[in-house]
């Protein structure tokens, strides 16, 4: 999940090493979750008023009729 995140939001992945039993990973990649959630809160703020300008717009074309 976390390197298909990385396509598209490279920030709110972080890498690192780590160890799994015997194993030695050079590579891991995680995402945060807490930045997550402000990366998408802000997306639906931005939405929102796309919206509102929309709605404004459509508004003021119906009353030129």
């Amino acid at each position: 999940v976390a390197q298909e995140a990385e396509l598209v939001a490279p920030r709110l992945v972080s890498q690192r090493a780590g160890k799994l039993g015997s194993l030695t990973f050079y590579d891991l990649r995680s995402v945060d979750p807490s930045d997550l959630v402000y990366m998408l809160v802000n997306g639906m703020q931005e939405q929102q008023r796309t919206i509102e300008g929309l709605q404004a717009r459509i508004t003021a074309l119906e009353s030129k009729q």
